[in-house]
């Protein structure tokens, strides 16, 4: 790289950070307006998914990758459990399928990801019923992991009305306005119950 290539490349950068701040502000407003309409469930925590936090109580540590300084790549939303049905909820956000798209398995080597014109944005609605992810890799949660790809978007694993792990993935730039955030949970909701399992719940919109 030359003294001109690296200055075009920073400029990119810079343009990188502001993109990147609009895109967390924009996800953080859809977070709060289905936090707002849910009811049963409300926002608890959230955590990465790609990577992990490059910070620990204390400071940062300079050995993590460069994805542990961006955990927004693949974010978790949880929204807790409802006490009356015992039904979790969960938003996963995939930023880019790029990742999974491929049979690469390195995430550093960012070469090999898809292009990114091919590759997709989601959100991804998912419920359970007395059955959830666990700490360590399950068999379970590799099979999901195929939903966070641009190829596949449903992902069942209801064993019976009981137990259950069941997600739907949405292409993120169906999520413009609050009416079509309402329309999308309101679709998951009939995919819901057409497979009869208990799901969520969002209050009535008010005319």
């Amino acid at each position: 790289m030359n003294q001109k290539e690296l200055n075009n490349f920073l400029i990119d950068s810079r343009k990188s950070f502001r993109n990147l701040f609009i895109y967390i502000d924009r996800i953080k407003d859809i977070m709060k307006y289905i936090d707002s309409i849910l009811e049963g469930h409300q926002y608890s925590e959230g955590h990465t998914q790609f990577s992990n936090i490059a910070t620990d109580k204390t400071r940062a540590r300079l050995n993590k990758w460069a994805w542990d300084w961006l955990p927004m790549y693949n974010y978790e939303f949880h929204f807790g459990v409802n006490q009356e049905t015992n039904v979790s909820f969960s938003i996963i956000i995939i930023a880019d399928t790029g990742f999974y798209d491929t049979s690469n398995k390195d995430k550093l080597d960012i070469d090999q990801y898809g292009d990114v014109e091919q590759s997709e944005s989601k959100i991804i609605f998912c419920v359970g019923k007395n059955n959830w992810f666990k700490n360590t890799k399950t068999e379970e949660d590799l099979a999901f992991e195929k939903i966070y790809s641009n190829n596949c978007d449903e992902y069942n694993g209801i064993t019976n009305t009981s137990k259950y792990i069941y997600a739907y993935a949405y292409n993120l730039n169906s999520f413009l306005t609050k009416g079509q955030i309402r329309a999308n949970l309101e679709d998951f909701i009939n995919k819901c119950n057409d497979k009869k399992i208990d799901t969520i719940v969002i209050k009535k919109e008010i005319q």
